[in-house]
């Protein structure tokens, strides 16, 4: 949608520490809507990813997404500005409304032969005009840095922080029962109630993380033909991303009291 007086579309930027599950968050988003289809050149769809890799520059990211809207190579001698003419050209052409830009934080770098600058101003030129295209931008906190370098390019892009989800908290409660849907769908049985607790704990309360490694816990469970999940599923796990750590959150005992114990050491993971 654009604005009726402007025709700007609207900015938007998913900011959060690397592995709290932004990308997840992304592709998820695209496949439990109907608004919104991933494109290709071949299927259609009015929605486009891209990842920005960290030596690119603005020029090269213009270049990306060209291909994969099936352009040929833009032309060496043609500067930013231009290359991004050309991909505002055939996002239009092929009728992609929305254009996500993952790892944007990339783009942003300061660095030889990078105009951090010029990238900001590309940037706001997508939500801008009759050809604008609603635009996600997703990185760390540099994101949200870079984007304030240019406050016309920042208040274009609202932000939408990710936090770390706190022991207790109503997302505290449904990572536990996210994790207890996916045991019993396994047909596999926690060892305790505050399973789940551990593992937030274990990854300082990262989303993405601590889905990851309830994922690992419950995969080595089945592959090894059990159905009761253990403790020390979860201590091989841990030990196996963190052969250094000389204490764990999933020692035996009362939780409340391996968790008092580890803190008063000082514990981190």
């Amino acid at each position: 949608m654009r604005d009726p007086l402007n025709q700007e579309t609207a900015g938007f930027s998913l900011i959060g520490p690397s592995g709290t599950g932004k990308t997840a968050i992304l592709k998820r988003a695209l496949k439990s809507q109907t608004a919104f289809r991933s494109a290709s050149p071949e299927a259609g769809g009015n929605a486009l990813l891209v990842t920005v890799p960290p030596e690119a520059t603005s020029k090269s990211l213009a270049e990306e997404v060209a291909r994969q809207t099936g352009y040929g190579a833009i032309a060496a001698r043609a500067n930013g500005y231009q290359a991004w003419g050309i991909v505002r050209h055939r996002l239009r052409l092929l009728g992609i409304r929305l254009l996500i830009i993952d790892e944007a934080h990339h783009l942003l770098r300061p660095g030889p032969g990078r105009d951090i600058l010029g990238a900001l101003q590309s940037l706001k030129h997508l939500l801008q005009g009759e050809d604008s295209t609603a635009v996600i931008l997703a990185g760390v906190d540099k994101l949200k840095q870079g984007l304030l370098q240019d406050p016309e390019t920042a208040r274009r892009f609202k932000p939408f922080e990710l936090m770390r989800i706190t022991e207790g908290s109503q997302d505290a409660r449904r990572f536990a029962r996210s994790m207890q849907i996916c045991a019993h769908e396994l047909g596999l049985i926690l060892p305790e109630a505050n399973f789940a607790e551990r593992v937030l704990f274990a990854e300082n309360g990262d989303a993405g993380l601590s889905f990851r490694f309830a994922k690992q816990v419950l995969k080595r469970t089945v592959e090894a033909g059990r159905d009761r999940i253990t403790l020390e599923d979860a201590r091989w796990v841990f030990n196996d991303q963190r052969p250094e750590a000389t204490m764990t959150p999933f020692a035996e005992g009362d939780w409340d009291m391996v968790q008092a114990g580890l803190i008063k050491a000082g514990w981190s993971n």
